[in-house]
């Protein structure tokens, strides 16, 4: 297996921490925007998409400011979202960070950019 990198996208979100929060946290809402269906067990998320399962544990869980996922089919992997305000302009910042092939950053990108779309029009930010 090819070895994988770590990255990391930042995207400005109009919406409180709060509200945000909400979104990267409760099965319900993450299944409004990042998967087709989400279902949480005992710190077990199973996260499915066209009908194909994907299992992490939530291993870091901060109150409005970061959640954390540990893939367990995955070596070590995780997925973090985690919630900044900027100290000038006061805005909300969510901080992704995932893992992709060597090659895969562009791709990646630009599924989190899609991502990223369905949220902030379900929080109903801009």
């Amino acid at each position: 297996m090819a070895k994988r990198k770590q990255v990391r996208f930042e995207y400005i979100i109009r919406s409180t921490p709060t509200i945000l929060f909400e979104f990267l946290s409760e099965p319900a809402e993450l299944g409004q925007w990042f998967a087709d269906k989400v279902m949480e067990d005992k710190g077990l998320f199973t996260f499915e998409w066209d009908s194909y399962p994907e299992v992490a544990e939530l291993i870091e869980w901060t109150e409005n400011e970061k959640v954390k996922f540990l893939w367990l089919d995955r070596n070590n992997e995780f997925m973090e979202f985690q919630i900044q305000i900027t100290d000038i302009t006061h805005e909300t910042v969510l901080i992704i960070t995932d893992y992709c092939d060597e090659k895969g950053e562009k791709d990646l990108k630009l599924l989190w950019d899609q991502q990223i779309k369905t949220l902030v029009s379900r929080i109903g930010g801009r």
